[in-house]
């Protein structure tokens, strides 16, 4: 994938385009230090850590390489590829070696970001603030660690982008087929590591129709069809089949967070900017009421703001007793708390492409799609899709607060997605040179700041 060449460059960005490379290669190698700094240090352990810990061990008493558990909601995957780990190691630190693994799936993930920016978004100083900006969001940097099914998803969830982006611009048939065959692969592989990317069958359903006379034959569309929506939708339904009916996860009917808290805010959400935990105390509540917890106090679009830009849960904090709910200590409440604050126009940035493109999306002819339009049309169709699978359901479960169904990881593909659209969308709306150095010089900022509360210590 080639760069924009009918564009001319800038000085600055041409300075940037030359050192480009490179400096994607630090972001890359940045990143990945932190994490496995993480790692060294028990950052592994961190939601479900007990349900994942014992479903692992379970897997590897499976004769190989037979090692499917179903636990809860929790498909197999993550469970098949702790035992592979443990099967080609021998070590007995093999949940903190799946997660090195984990973290190299995601580095690869933010490589095919990186390559998907350099044909989408034209400006090199936006590519690099993208990629930077993707790199050192805390929810991303904590979570693609974390010994969870969240962290497998994210490879297949960008395939899946990437893939079907590069079909839709191959005019080769031969190459059209080996991604169909890829796509499939990817969808396959993203349903057995979380049952939500179930999601991006109907959206692929829905681009194949609307695109279909960019594939170069007849057959192949028939076999497209068959391999990226017929077989990875049998596979999905198997795995539902086999999900338990009872054991941690499983969810009942119930109505506790309203729709109000789900799509406005509320009073109570300026509390968010003072960067709580997830066990807070409200200092004016009596007892062992938790602030964050209370049903309809805060909205969705706060917390899930609060999830995405501070380390809420503490994973990532000092702990001598290595304790799954670790302690914050001041210097890192107060960073925390500037973090919070300083995001709001990046998550003000992702709800604005978010809804631009989609009206532009609802209202463009079928025979459209040049430009930025179709990567745009590609990103809001899977990442609103996944966000809504779990969104839209939030008002009719239990649980919504206590368990935190509105932690960003819960949707971390998705919101990855969306602030990639940022990007492009900037890439088309800023015209001036200061603006995007305003843009770069922000993102590197934001994520120094980010970093300086994310570098683990201890245990």
């Amino acid at each position: 994938m080639e760069p924009h060449s009918s564009h001319p460059l800038s000085a600055f960005e041409a300075a940037i385009a030359r050192v480009e490379r490179a400096l994607m290669f630090g972001i890359l190698v940045a990143t990945t230090i932190v994490q496995a700094n993480a790692v060294l240090h028990h950052a592994f352990m961190g939601q479900d850590w007990a349900i994942h810990a014992g479903a692992a061990e379970e897997a590897m008493r499976l004769p190989p390489p037979r090692w499917f558990v179903y636990v809860g909601t929790n498909p197999p995957g993550l469970y098949w590829l702790s035992a592979l780990v443990r099967y080609v190691t021998g070590s007995t630190a093999y949940v903190a070696a799946t997660s090195l693994v984990l973290v190299v799936l995601n580095v690869i993930a933010l490589y095919v970001w990186a390559r998907l920016a350099r044909g989408t978004i034209r400006q090199p100083s936006l590519r690099i603030a993208a990629l930077l900006t993707l790199a050192f969001l805390p929810f991303r940097l904590i979570h693609s660690t974390v010994f969870a099914a969240d962290a497998l998803v994210v490879l297949p969830f960008t395939l899946v982008i990437w893939l079907t982006y590069e079909l839709f611009r191959a005019s080769d048939p031969r190459r059209q087929i080996r991604l169909v065959v890829a796509l499939g692969a990817a969808l396959m592989a993203g349903i057995f590591s979380k049952y939500t990317m179930v999601s991006a069958l109907p959206v692929t359903l829905a681009l194949f129709l609307v695109f279909r006379q960019r594939l170069s034959s007849p057959r192949l569309r028939a076999g497209a069809l068959l391999l990226v929506v017929v077989f990875p939708g049998l596979f999905a339904l198997l795995q539902y089949r086999r999900v338990p009916h009872d054991g941690p996860g499983l969810q009942y009917w119930a109505r506790e967070m309203d729709w109000r808290s789900l799509v406005m805010l509320r009073a109570a959400d300026r509390e968010v900017l003072r960067a709580p935990e997830y066990l807070d105390k409200n200092p004016g509540d009596a007892g062992e009421t938790y602030n964050l917890l209370v049903i309809n106090r805060h909205s969705y679009p706060a917390l899930l703001h609060l999830s995405m830009f501070t380390d809420v849960l503490n994973i990532y904090q000092y702990d001598p007793a290595d304790s799954y709910f670790r302690p914050r200590d001041d210097l890192h409440q107060r960073l925390m708390t500037v973090a919070v604050r300083s995001a709001i126009p990046l998550s003000l940035l992702m709800i604005a492409a978010t809804v631009i493109c989609l009206v532009r999306c609802l209202r463009r002819r079928r025979s459209s799609g040049g430009g930025n339009e179709l990567p745009a049309t590609i990103l809001v169709a899977f990442s609103v899709a996944f966000f809504a699978n779990i969104s839209l359901f939030l008002p009719f479960m239990q649980f919504s607060y206590l368990h935190g169904y509105w932690l960003a990881r819960l949707v971390m593909p998705a919101l990855l997605g969306l602030c990639f659209l940022g990007f492009v969308f900037l890439d088309g709306a800023l015209r001036w040179t200061g603006a995007r150095g305003a843009v770069l010089a922000y993102a590197v900022a934001q994520s120094a700041l980010h970093a300086s509360f994310l570098w683990a210590r201890g245990p």
